[in-house]
């Protein structure tokens, strides 16, 4: 009795769990969604100083549970599924892609190759 009540507690859990599918067709689409109050993050990326950028862009990678010190380099590179990117450099020389969606929403993928950082005068 025990184990048939266990297999439909299971059962019903199981139906009110989203699957991945759904999870990632409602990051899609919370992702592709403007801001509500009429923000232009992507703007206001592109509009940083390098340092404020970088320092942007070091949490982005720290909230996606990645490891990183500092990041000594970023640069833009071509749209990532539509949406402006850069390339982040970590001090331990790892790159990350990140893409910032138009409501601001920043996705980290990676590690992806680096180029080093170009010196500064």
């Amino acid at each position: 009795m025990r184990w048939a009540l266990s297999i439909a507690a299971g059962a019903a859990l199981a139906a009110c769990t989203p699957s991945a599918d759904d999870l990632n067709a409602n990051n899609q689409a919370a992702a592709a969604a403007p801001a509500k109050d009429g923000t232009d993050y992507v703007a206001q990326v592109r509009g940083m100083t390098p340092k404020l950028r970088q320092a942007t862009f070091l949490r982005a990678i720290r909230d996606a549970q990645q490891a990183c010190q500092q990041v000594v380099a970023e640069q833009p590179v071509d749209d990532a599924e539509g949406d402006p990117a850069w390339t982040a450099v970590c001090e331990d020389g790892r790159g990350w892609l990140i893409a910032i969606a138009p409501n601001g929403n920043a996705k980290v993928t990676g590690p992806v190759p680096a180029k080093a950082p170009a010196p500064t005068r």
